[in-house]
């Protein structure tokens, strides 16, 4: 019931519970008729946020021969924030706002951005709860806006099951070596590119464009150095080109 999709421009997400479409991509769930927000608008991240040199790479997802990367950067920075405790708090320094949608965390799905169990991708687009931890019996709190430090807590609707850690997570947020920076899409209908058709938007970025890839993948080219995406207009017209990620983060359940 879930498939990875969307359409929306970057916008901080303000009562957690906006309109949209259907679709598939990275990252993304497709019930039939599923509502999607906005995607938060996400700066580059503050390097003063906790971080962990142990974040692990995202299955490589590069597309055919006939987009070549030119790209020859220093290597990525991957970065791990934990803005929830195993306890269900929210960690120091993180806001929380209500959120009026409940969500289904229900049957189990590990979030695509989580590097720890017991983080859930959780529906319905609306709520934009793609990486949500259990606060009590009645409610969950979800990471939305990672460079503001912003929670949500939601009322669940049936119980929360904790999923494993997936095995290969993709970024949450990448900051992109043009300056652009990219936050994961969850749900919506999302643009083909008129060259490669049978390619997905896996993240939308801040200067209108969206990060395109074959399906199946992260949308994300990763190996040991410099990761690399391929970038054209969000309206799927225009040349795609690869551009080198900077930095890219993950998020985690806080210790202690």
């Amino acid at each position: 019931m879930k498939l990875v999709a969307g359409l929306a421009v970057l916008a901080v997400l303000a009562a957690a519970c906006t309109s949209a479409t259907t679709g598939s991509g990275a990252g993304s769930r497709t019930p039939a008729s599923s509502a999607v927000t906005s995607v938060p608008s996400v700066p580059t991240p503050s390097p003063t946020l906790p971080t962990s040199s142990s974040a692990p790479a995202p299955v490589s997802s590069a597309p055919p021969g006939s987009v070549a990367s030119t790209s020859s950067g220093p290597a990525t920075s991957r970065t791990v924030l934990r803005p929830v405790t195993a306890g269900g708090s929210a960690a120091p320094g993180w806001t929380v706002r209500t959120g009026t949608t409940s969500i289904y965390c229900s049957p189990a799905e590990p979030s695509p951005v989580a590097v720890d169990p017991a983080i859930a991708f959780c529906s319905p687009s609306a709520a934009f709860a793609i990486a949500c931890w259990q606060a009590d019996a009645a409610h969950a709190l979800c990471a939305v806006d990672l460079a503001k430090r912003v929670l949500y807590r939601y009322p669940l609707t049936g119980s929360f099951a904790s999923p494993a850690a997936p095995t290969h997570p993709a970024p949450f947020t990448m900051s992109l070596a043009d300056g652009a920076t990219c936050t994961i899409r969850d749900g919506g209908t999302g643009e083909n590119l008129t060259d490669h058709p049978d390619w997905v938007q896996y993240y939308f970025c801040a200067d209108h464009t969206a990060v395109y890839g074959p399906r199946g993948g992260t949308g994300v080219a990763s190996g040991s150095g410099e990761w690399t995406v391929y970038v054209a207009p969000v309206g799927g017209e225009g040349d795609v080109h690869a551009v080198g990620v900077r930095t890219a983060t993950f998020v985690g359940t806080a210790r202690g």
